[in-house]
């Protein structure tokens, strides 16, 4: 079955379309998240793991709005599961120029 997920980054911001399609192996489609090569990866439905392949839980900042904290080099970051989306998927980035 197929279900399309739309996400905002803000009110104007991209959209992202991801199309879900359960039958394939999308699922598996991590890929390493910039800055934080080797400890975090993300996948196109905005799932994130960590090194020891934990599936992260997302911060809910309210409005649909969720964000993970990354740590790296003893400091914390907190970035949002749009941006991540972006920069490491620019193939689902729809610009509405």
């Amino acid at each position: 079955f197929k279900e399309l997920w739309i996400q905002r980054n803000s009110w104007k911001g991209p959209k992202i379309y991801v199309e879900r399609d359960w039958t394939e192996e999308m699922t598996d489609k991590f890929r390493m998240i910039n800055g934080y090569e080797g400890s975090y990866w993300i996948d196109p439905f905005g799932n994130v793991k960590n090194k020891k392949g934990r599936v992260l839980k997302p911060i809910d900042l309210g409005g649909g709005v969720k964000a993970i904290d990354l740590y790296g080099q003893g400091l914390r970051d907190r970035k949002l599961i749009t941006v991540l989306l972006m920069e490491t998927f620019p193939e689902l980035v729809e610009n509405d120029e």
